[in-house]
């Protein structure tokens, strides 16, 4: 044997979101130091970094839910931690527009992580980033199908610079009407004195405020990502396989079924666009296609012996010990200039009981400890986590392995939700879930 990467055997760490605003190496718990060292002996631990990391200095953009940043000394606790992977495209990633996008990236250079999912253009979003571990050399690509569309990255061009932005995976709705719907919506659309626009659509479509109806015999959403967008992923994804022995891709996505923001109802459900897309980049070079955005837990699914997690839900999630807020963040909830963030949190949360904090399935978790070989997984263990459901803000959001009790009842939970993709998973003596490969 000449290289230990021979051994054709690679331990992969996928975590869900991370949202740390605090230091983790000060903390000594057993059950958390005991998660730390599935993430230190792991050759990738990866997470997804929904968080800017930069000093406040920059003029703020457009923010989803809350203005997401952190100090740039977090990134070391994530290394500490045992983390060495992280994606960056996600619907935080435009809060601190342009500014915020190049801080962050100079920060993470100052670091060992692997990163991918931003960049100064397009095509350094889209690029890979590549881990050496004594394994093999794995690639990580990582987009976003929630973005405000001013944080999509833009190409260069030979007589324009490009725009810093996040790698896109667009979409679009197509409501779906009867043939009688469809002439009511245009005869309401005429008197209303709206132009119908006909740019881009086909024969049997409308668009109506900026919605597009199709003819169909049933009633329905139908979503359908950007060809464009699909294309040029895949074009890195192979890239990323020519140069690497593993390609990790990492997807957020907080769109429900019916292409909604994650509503309530149906965030932990699977949209189709995602488990399609999903497929089609394992059949293009894939390994692993680790998913979050929606904060909760979504099935998980092997597809052609590769791994497909739709949501690992939340990792860290100390996104109510923000330090600063710019002013339309307490302006949209009626506060004054003189209002200070804990008011902020107060007002959105009304005192803890509605929002994050009032909900479980935001603090219960799993980390996926999978084993791989250039033939697909070998093994895969689910560690369950929580995050400290209804413990005051300055303790919770700090993962730490799931107490007995809980233990059992979240892993069944994962079951349930992956068995509509034919997955089964057990529980086990050991405390943890194994995913029952066939």
């Amino acid at each position: 044997m000449l290289y230990s990467s021979e051994k054709n055997e690679i331990t992969m760490v996928l975590s869900g979101d991370a949202m740390i605003t605090r230091p983790l190496s000060v903390f000594d718990e057993p059950q958390f130091l005991s998660l730390s060292y599935v993430f230190k002996k792991a050759d990738v631990a990866f997470t997804n970094l929904e968080m800017l990391m930069h000093d406040y200095g920059i003029s703020p953009g457009i923010p989803g839910g809350v203005f997401a940043a952190s100090d740039p000394k977090n990134l070391n606790e994530l290394e500490w931690f045992g983390v060495n992977m992280v994606a960056l495209a996600n619907n935080h990633s435009w809060d601190y527009s342009e500014g915020g996008i190049l801080n962050h990236l100079a920060n993470l250079k100052k670091t060992n992580l692997i990163y991918s999912g931003i960049g100064k253009n397009l095509s350094e979003a889209r690029s890979p980033g590549y881990l050496d571990t004594k394994a093999g050399r794995v690639a990580l690509i990582s987009l976003t199908t929630t973005f405000p569309e001013a944080g999509r990255a833009v190409h260069q061009r030979p007589d324009a610079i490009g725009r810093p932005g996040v790698n896109p995976l667009g979409y679009e709705q197509i409501h779906k009407l009867p043939l009688t719907k469809i002439k009511e919506l245009k005869n309401i659309f005429e008197k209303m004195g709206y132009k119908e626009n006909k740019k881009g659509l086909k024969k049997n479509q409308i668009d109506f405020l900026t919605k597009t109806f199709e003819t169909s015999k049933d009633y329905g959403i139908d979503i359908r990502t950007n060809k464009s967008d699909e294309a040029e992923i895949i074009t890195w994804i192979k890239e990323a396989k020519a140069m690497s022995d593993y390609v990790l891709v990492s997807i957020h996505c907080h769109e429900d079924p019916s292409g909604g923001y994650s509503s309530n109802g149906q965030r932990e459900q699977t949209p189709e666009f995602l488990r399609n897309f999903s497929k089609k980049i394992l059949d293009n070079g894939a390994d692993v296609v680790a998913g979050h955005g929606p904060h909760v837990l979504r099935g998980m699914e092997i597809y052609k012996n590769k791994p497909i997690f739709y949501s690992l839900g939340n990792f860290i999630f100390q996104n109510d010990t923000i330090k600063w807020h710019p002013h339309p963040t307490y302006e949209n909830f009626g506060l004054d200039h003189y209002a200070t963030p804990s008011d902020f949190y107060n007002a959105r949360y009304e005192g803890d009981t509605k929002g994050f904090p009032a909900m479980k399935y935001y603090w219960e978790s799993v980390v996926a400890e999978c084993v791989l070989t250039p033939k697909g997984v070998k093994k895969i263990n689910l560690f369950p986590i929580e995050l400290g459901y209804k413990l005051p803000r300055p303790q919770r959001g700090r993962p730490v392995i799931a107490r007995e009790e809980n233990k059992q009842r979240i892993i069944n939970k994962l079951a349930d939700l992956s068995s509509d993709f034919g997955t089964e998973i057990q529980y086990s003596e050991r405390g943890v879930g194994e995913v029952i490969l066939k």
